[in-house]
């Protein structure tokens, strides 16, 4: 997660919530420091200096023809970070975990007690059935469970926001770099978010807990939820961003947004992930933005402000 974290961090350089979400995650665990030095050794062996504030850019200018030519020197950085992570098949860290996705990678995981784990591309999990409970931990990206029932035996999945409890049911757990969230298809579950109150979530219930312990909330069809597993993600006025971080483990390079306001616009539709670069282009048509590569790892979205 901490070339993720990376890649976010220069996207977004100005975004003080972002910045204090990852100083929050950086203190919440020592193995993310670790992976977080990792990169550092990775932009090292590169040739690339990598800062205290690597998120930090200069100032964006207005025309975009100037911004793609200042954007050059931090690019390089990104894009051979970018290379790194696709040609390793992960992320930094990721070979630390009990089971963990490629790039475009899905994987299922059958475990002791009858409950099957499905992994979206670039997840990682870490299974401890050595308790009273069931435990399943997950480090990053996506995973579906169909938990078998067991009452005497409760089954947790512990995100870095929230975790959540159940006996036997099918849901959907994500764990993005600020945010954790929690999606039910079948039965019921028991949202514990970290440092809040417990929260009862049925069937079509969604529920995100972000770093700074704010919740969404909301309610799907129960099929949609995971729609992934048929390689479909269906989209309800999400923002275009988040719309984009969902594709982004697909596809076998790195998405860079520019544009003022481009990520937050709404988007309702449905992408098929088998073809992730047409996904991309797709949102992008919705609002009339560019698409191209500015390197063979690199995919730039660019909307209507950035290229003024």
């Amino acid at each position: 997660m901490a070339g993720e974290w990376l890649l976010v961090l220069r996207e977004r350089p100005e975004d003080p919530a972002l910045q204090a979400s990852f100083a929050a995650w950086l203190a919440a665990d020592p193995a993310h420091a670790e992976d977080w030095r990792q990169v550092e050794r990775t932009y090292d062996l590169l040739g690339l200096a990598l800062g205290p504030d690597a998120g930090r850019a200069a100032a964006p200018r207005t025309s975009w023809r100037s911004r793609a030519a200042a954007a050059w020197l931090p690019l390089a950085g990104v894009a051979a970070l970018a290379a790194f992570i696709v040609l390793q098949g992960g992320w930094p860290g990721a070979a630390r975990h009990d089971y963990a996705t490629a790039t475009g990678e899905l994987l299922t995981v059958d475990l002791e007690d009858g409950s099957r784990v499905h992994l979206a591309p670039q997840a990682a999990i870490d299974v401890d059935f050595s308790g009273a409970e069931r435990r399943v931990g997950l480090a990053h990206g996506a995973a579906f469970f169909e938990i078998a029932r067991d009452p005497g035996r409760p089954f947790q999945v512990a995100g870095s926001h929230a975790a959540v409890t159940v006996t036997g049911t099918a849901f959907e757990v994500h764990e993005r770099a600020a945010a954790t969230s929690v999606a039910v298809r079948e039965g019921a579950v028991r949202l514990l978010p970290r440092g809040g109150g417990a929260e009862l979530l049925g069937a079509g219930d969604w529920v995100e807990v972000s770093a700074g312990r704010e919740l969404a909330r909301g309610h799907m069809p129960a099929d949609h939820v995971a729609a992934w597993l048929d390689g479909e993600l269906i989209v309800d006025e999400r923002p275009l961003g988040a719309v984009v971080d969902d594709i982004r483990p697909y596809f076998q390079g790195y998405v860079l947004l520019y544009g003022d306001g481009l990520e937050a616009q709404p988007l309702t539709g449905l992408y098929r992930l088998s073809d992730a670069e047409n996904a991309l282009r797709a949102v992008a048509a919705a609002y009339d933005a560019t698409v191209f590569r500015l390197t063979p790892w690199i995919l730039v979205i660019a909307g209507h402000e950035a290229r003024s």
